[in-house]
C-alpha cells in the first residue's frame, strides 16, 4: 500500500473514487427507471438509488486529499486556487454548456428557463450552490444536476488553505475546529432551504472529517500516535456505532480510514479484498475518468429516459436496458473528456504555476 507520507498518488483512493462514481451513475439509473417507485419499501432499491451517500463519501475523500496535499506539498494560495480552478472548470463548463443546449432543445425545466440569465451567471462563477433554492428555484442543479457538488467543492477550495493553516498551528487548531463546528450547527437555525447540500456550511463537517483523518494517519505513520490492534478495534467499534445511527457515509469513511492504517494489508480477508477491489485495472480506470463520468452521465441518462418515453412510450423498469446503454455511452464520453478536456486543463495549471512561481511543486495528483 502506498505510504501516506509519500507525495505519490494513492492508487487505492483512486479506485475508491472510481467505485463511488459508478455508484452515483447507477443511482441515477435507478432514479430514471423509477425502481424505488415501482418497488416501494424495497431496501435494495433504496440503497442502490441513494447516490447522495456516495457523494457524501466523495466530500470526505476530497477533504482528505486536499488536506493531505496542503500538508505534504503546500503551495501559495494563488497557485493552489489557479490549479484547482483549472482542474474543475473546463469539464464543468463543457457539461454545463451541453446541459443548456439539451434543455433548450427539449421541453424540460421550463421554470429554470425563465431565470436562465441568473442560472448562467451563477454557474459561470461556480457559485450557484451558494444561492438557496428558496431564493432561486433550482439554483444548485439547473441544467446540470450533478453540478451542485462542483460548486461546494470550489467553495471548499477557496477556504481549504486557511483551514489547513489553522489546523497546523496548535494555538489555532481548537479555535478553527470550534468555529467551524459552531457555523455548521448554526446552519440548522437558518430559515433558508437548499435542495442539495450545495452551500459549504451544510457539509463542512464532512470536509473536516477528511482533513482530520489525514492528520491522524500522518501522526500514526510518524509514530506520534499508536497504530496497533487496539486502535483498529476502536475504529471497528466506531464503524458499528455509525451504522447503528444510520450514518452510512461516516461508517463507510471510517472503514476507509481503517484500511489506510499502516499494516491494514495484513488484515485477514478484509485487507486482501480491499487491495483487489481498489487497485485492480477496472477500479483504476473508473478512478481516472470519475470526474468526467460524474458530470456527463446525468445528461446522457436524462436524454435517454426522455427519448424512450417520448418516442416509444417506455417508462419505468422497461427503460433499464436503454439506460445501461446510456451508461456505456457515458463511459466513452468521459474517457474522451479526460483526454481532451480534463488533462489539458491540469497540464495548463501546472504550466501556469511554474511560470508564475518557478520551482513550484506539482502537489498531489489525487484530486476529486
Amino acid at each position: 500500500m502506498t505510504a501516506l507520507t509519500s507525495p505519490a498518488r494513492l492508487s487505492d483512493l483512486d479506485g475508491l473514487r472510481g467505485w463511488l462514481s459508478l455508484w452515483v451513475v447507477n443511482a441515477h439509473v435507478v432514479q430514471f427507471a423509477l425502481l424505488r417507485e415501482t418497488y416501494p419499501g424495497s431496501r435494495l432499491a433504496g440503497l442502490l438509488g441513494n447516490g447522495e451517500l456516495a457523494v457524501a463519501v466523495f466530500v470526505i475523500l476530497s477533504g482528505f486529499v486536499i488536506g493531505r496535499q496542503l500538508r505534504v506539498a503546500p503551495e501559495p494560495y494563488a497557485i493552489f486556487i489557479l490549479r484547482r480552478f483549472l482542474r474543475l472548470y473546463p469539464a464543468f463548463l463543457l457539461c454545463f454548456a451541453a446541459g443548456l443546449l439539451l434543455y433548450t432543445a427539449l421541453p424540460l425545466f421550463a421554470a429554470h428557463k425563465a431565470d436562465m440569465a441568473e442560472h448562467v451567471l451563477l454557474h459561470l462563477s461556480l457559485m450557484h450552490g451558494l444561492v438557496p433554492d428558496s431564493w432561486l428555484p433550482g439554483s444548485s442543479t439547473a441544467f446540470l444536476a450533478p453540478g451542485w457538488s462542483v460548486s461546494v467543492e470550489w467553495q471548499f477550495y477557496l477556504l481549504a488553505p486557511l483551514i489547513a493553516a489553522g489546523l497546523a498551528l496548535p494555538r489555532l487548531r481548537w479555535l478553527v475546529l470550534g468555529g467551524c463546528g459552531l457555523l455548521v450547527l448554526a446552519m440548522g437555525q437558518v430559515p433558508l432551504a437548499w435542495a442539495k447540500p450545495s452551500f459549504l456550511l451544510l457539509c463542512l463537517h464532512l470536509f473536516l472529517l477528511g482533513m482530520l483523518t489525514d492528520r491522524w494517519l500522518a501522526a500514526i505513520a510518524a509514530g506520534r500516535l499508536p497504530g496497533d490492534g487496539p486502535v483498529r478495534l476502536a475504529l471497528a467499534v466506531a464503524i458499528a456505532a455509525a451504522l447503528a445511527l444510520l450514518n452510512l457515509p461516516v461508517a463507510a469513511w471510517l472503514l476507509v480510514a481503517l484500511m489506510l492504517m499502516p499494516g491494514s494489508e495484513r488484515l485477514p480477508v478484509l485487507g486482501r479484498l480491499w487491495a483487489v477491489s481498489m487497485t485492480g485495472p477496472l477500479a483504476q480506470y473508473l478512478g481516472r475518468i470519475s470526474y468526467s463520468l460524474y458530470l456527463v452521465h446525468y445528461l446522457v441518462l436524462e436524454a435517454v429516459a426522455w427519448g424512450a418515453g417520448a418516442w416509444s412510450g417506455l417508462r419505468g423498469p422497461a427503460v433499464l436496458p436503454l439506460l445501461y446503454l446510456g451508461v456505456l455511452l457515458s463511459l466513452g464520453l468521459a474517457d474522451l473528456m479526460v483526454r481532451t478536456v480534463e488533462q489539458p486543463g491540469i497540464r495548463m495549471g501546472r504550466r501556469l504555476a511554474r511560470a508564475l512561481l518557478p520551482g513550484t511543486r506539482a502537489g498531489s495528483g489525487a484530486l476529486s
